[in-house]
């Protein structure tokens, strides 16, 4: 993340008179005694005007919203949040604005908000790939069958071998001759079904997946997208966008 030294805040007055630019706390105080010997002014609405986008995260989360009286906490944690690692960054400002969190306990608890870069879905990737294989529970729960049985339909692999094996049949015995209309009637119950259908009757027909799909295939029709949406539903994981990078909160259900 890049720091940038161009912060820049606005002291906008209630009383409709000019305002006026300022950078830091002692840019701030030199230019609001200078404008109170001049004209009283003494109550400010503080606008953040370019900075980066730490700095007005910050400035964006903080409860209360900055003005004239944190002001001086809010350059002081400027400097504090640029200071920590960039997990930390994250967490301390994920759990500002996700959790509520004051800004002194998220400074406090920001070693302790697990954050990975990427999306959930590269996360759930992830995860797979520290396993080392798919589980059977979440296979079983998470295989696509309709992507599975689309590409199903399309390779023809399934019906065709049938086939062949019902032209194979066709010229044996009376015991060939009712295995033959018996696989014939599963093509054409097959040809009538949608994708998932498909999907599920092939499989069914194998044994189930772990006899029908081989490894690369259940990690190739693993549904990472939905597992994740659901570890987001379940509260398990969150996200978090900053600087236009997404970053998955791993543990949001121990804050």
């Amino acid at each position: 993340m890049r720091r940038n030294s161009g912060l820049s805040l606005y002291a906008n007055p209630y009383d409709n008179s000019a305002g006026f630019y300022f950078s830091t706390w002692e840019d701030f105080e030199k230019k609001y005694t200078a404008k109170y010997k001049k004209s009283g002014t003494e109550e400010y609405e503080i606008e953040f005007i370019d900075g980066d986008p730490l700095e007005q995260k910050l400035f964006n989360v903080m409860t209360l919203g900055v003005d004239t009286s944190n002001l001086g906490a809010y350059f002081m944690l400027v400097e504090e949040l640029h200071a920590l690692d960039d997990d930390q960054k994250v967490g301390m400002l994920w759990l500002m604005e996700d959790r509520l969190v004051e800004v002194d306990q998220a400074l406090q608890k920001a070693e302790n908000v697990a954050v990975f870069e990427g999306t959930p879905e590269d996360y759930a990737e992830s995860l797979i790939d520290d396993m080392g294989e798919i589980p059977s529970d979440l296979s079983e729960m998470y295989f696509d069958y309709d992507s599975f049985g689309r590409d199903l339909r399309i390779s023809g692999d399934d019906i065709m071998s049938t086939e062949e094996e019902i032209e194979n049949l066709s010229g044996g015995d009376e015991d060939d001759q009712e295995e033959a209309e018996r696989l014939q009637e599963w093509v054409d119950n097959i040809e009538g079904m949608d994708d998932d259908d498909h999907a599920h009757e092939f499989i069914d027909s194998i044994g189930g997946l772990e006899e029908a799909v081989s490894p690369e295939q259940l990690a190739r029709y693993f549904d990472y997208e939905a597992w994740a949406r659901d570890m987001g539903f379940n509260g398990e994981i969150d996200t978090f966008h900053l600087d236009g990078t997404d970053y998955v909160i791993t543990n949001a259900s121990e804050h």
